[in-house]
C-alpha cells in the first residue's frame, strides 16, 4: 500500500516577504528611507563582496570599483524589490551583473564605465553558423552536465527565471547558479570556435 506523498503549500511572494526577517528595513528601504537601506547594505554587502571577488578572481582593485557600482544599482532598484528572492540573494544577483559587465567590459578591451548601459541588441558570435546549429550544440552541451546543472539551466534559459529566484527555489547558494551557467557558457564558446 502506497502512502500519500505529502503536498506542500505553495509559497507565494507575500508569504516569502513575510518570512524575511529583513522584511521592515526593505519596506522602509523601499519607500526611500536611506538609514533602512543602509543598514541592509552593512548587513549583506559581505555575500555581495564574496561574488564580486570569485568572479574577478580576488582583484581587490577591481572589486571595490564593482562593489561601488553594486551598490549604486542596489540603491536605484529597492524600490522595485518584489520579495521573488530573498534581500541577500537579490544583492548577489546585482553584484554578479555588475561583476559580469565589469570582466566583458575589460577582457573585450572596452574602459568604459560599469553605469554604461549594455546593447540589448548584441548578437552572439556564430562563427558562421547558423541559429540552429548553436542550438543544437547547446543541447549537446547541456546532455553532457550533471543532473542538477540541467535542472539551473533549464529554469535560467528556458524558463527566464533569475539566478537569485532558482538558487531559492533549489535550495542552493546563488554562486552555485552563477557557476553552472559559466560552465556552460564556457563550454558552448569553445565549441562554437571550433571549425564546422
Amino acid at each position: 500500500m502506497q502512502r500519500p506523498q505529502p503536498t506542500l503549500p505553495h509559497q507565494s511572494t507575500g508569504d516569502r516577504m513575510s518570512e524575511d526577517p529583513n522584511l521592515k528595513l526593505i519596506e522602509q528601504a523601499k519607500s526611500g528611507n536611506r538609514q533602512a537601506f543602509e543598514e541592509l547594505w552593512s548587513q549583506h554587502e559581505g555575500k555581495a563582496n564574496a561574488v564580486v571577488c570569485s568572479q574577478l578572481q580576488y582583484s581587490s582593485d577591481a572589486a571595490s570599483e564593482v562593489m561601488h557600482q553594486v551598490r549604486i544599482n542596489a540603491l536605484r532598484a529597492i524600490s522595485q524589490f518584489n520579495g521573488h528572492a530573498s534581500f541577500p540573494n537579490w544583492l548577489c544577483q546585482i553584484a554578479h551583473q555588475a561583476a559580469s559587465r565589469y570582466s566583458h567590459r575589460h577582457t573585450q578591451g572596452h574602459e568604459g564605465s560599469l553605469a554604461e548601459t549594455d546593447d540589448p541588441t548584441a548578437r552572439p558570435q556564430l562563427n558562421g553558423r547558423s541559429t540552429a546549429e548553436m542550438l543544437l550544440i547547446a543541447e549537446r552541451i547541456i546532455k553532457t552536465m550533471g543532473t542538477r546543472q540541467q535542472k539551473i539551466l533549464q529554469l535560467v534559459c528556458r524558463e527566464k527565471r533569475s539566478p537569485a529566484q532558482v538558487a531559492d527555489s533549489l535550495g542552493i547558494k546563488c554562486q552555485d547558479v552563477y557557476e553552472a551557467v559559466k560552465k556552460f557558457r564556457r563550454k558552448l564558446r569553445r565549441n562554437m570556435k571550433e571549425p564546422k
